[in-house]
């Protein structure tokens, strides 16, 4: 037998209705079980999802039928990177998504719900960036939305997350120390104040955003063109993000230039070395050319 409040809903709300009219309209009837304040919470997740691309697009007002898995994914990538959440955080978002694609279904406002992703503590490791990706990715941009490019210089040569190259020129401070210049991040993840060695590269582009990258930031924008990027040239691959910008940098001082684990992790601000490992990613060729070192060592030491 269906719940009079679902027939009551559904003659008046269908696929057409905008996905913010629902979720306003039906609330306290997904919600139904949990507390005024869980709800609240609950709500707060879902309104950052119509927010988060203004001024570029209002996804709450989409229609609720035409919303799709990557929607959501952009959305999920987008907290991430910008909010560097835990994995059960993420969950939360994705509940709250799905709470209201479930009602919806129940509703008979829409036939099923769109995918949503959900976070495993054993997931796979997310991808690097290759160098003929980041070229591609720079090229594309350059043409596209430039402002990404000093952005995605930021991320690649020093590992920042997204929120702190955002902070830059605001709590993250410019130093300059014995000819050369830091940010001193005083807002971190993990409550220390870092520093940042800053290269030729990623001097150059907070240059060209001021000094300030916040200024530039619009996260519509930003993450409208990181998706057209990621269809255009990426195969839209839903991994495909900007985080992964601190996977890359992390790989590449480890492969290409032979830091030691120690070192990288206190270039990205871990206090476990253990996290750090998970950003570290071994590339096919280190491998072979250890296995040719070692292969030298060996032989050497043999003919000594």
């Amino acid at each position: 037998m269906q719940n009079n409040n679902t027939t009551r809903i559904t003659t008046v709300l269908s696929g057409d209705t905008s996905i913010r009219e629902f979720v306003e309209r039906t609330q306290r009837e997904i919600w139904r079980k949990g507390k005024d304040n869980h709800r609240h919470r609950m709500m707060s997740k879902i309104n950052l999802f119509f927010d988060y691309m203004l001024p570029h697009r209002d996804i709450g007002l989409t229609p609720i039928k035409d919303i799709n898995f990557l929607d959501i994914s952009d959305f999920l990538n987008f907290i991430e990177d910008n909010q560097d959440i835990t994995i059960s955080t993420h969950n939360k978002y994705s509940s709250a998504l799905s709470a209201v694609f479930k009602y919806a279904v129940q509703a008979r406002v829409i036939s099923q719900k769109p995918l949503i992703t959900w976070k495993q503590i054993e997931t796979r490791d997310p991808t690097f960036f290759t160098e003929e990706q980041i070229s591609k990715m720079m090229r594309y941009f350059s043409d596209e939305y430039e402002v990404m490019t000093h952005f995605l210089t930021i991320g690649l040569t020093t590992g920042m997350r997204l929120g702190e190259i955002i902070s830059v020129g605001t709590t993250g401070i410019i130093q300059c120390i014995d000819n050369v210049n830091f940010v001193r991040l005083t807002k971190t993840k993990s409550g220390k104040p870092r520093d940042i060695p800053l290269c030729k590269e990623a001097y150059t582009a907070l240059e060209a955003l001021d000094f300030k990258p916040a200024n530039h930031f619009k996260h519509g924008s930003f993450y409208w063109f990181w998706g057209k990027m990621r269809r255009d040239i990426m195969f839209d691959d839903p991994s495909c993000r900007f985080h992964v910008s601190r996977h890359t940098a992390a790989t590449i001082m480890a492969n290409d230039l032979g830091m030691n684990i120690v070192l990288i992790a206190k270039q990205l601000g871990h206090s476990s070395i253990k996290t750090t490992m998970r950003y570290v990613h071994l590339k096919d060729k280190t491998l072979v050319t250890s296995s040719q070192r070692l292969g030298n060592y060996i032989t050497n030491s043999l003919v000594a």
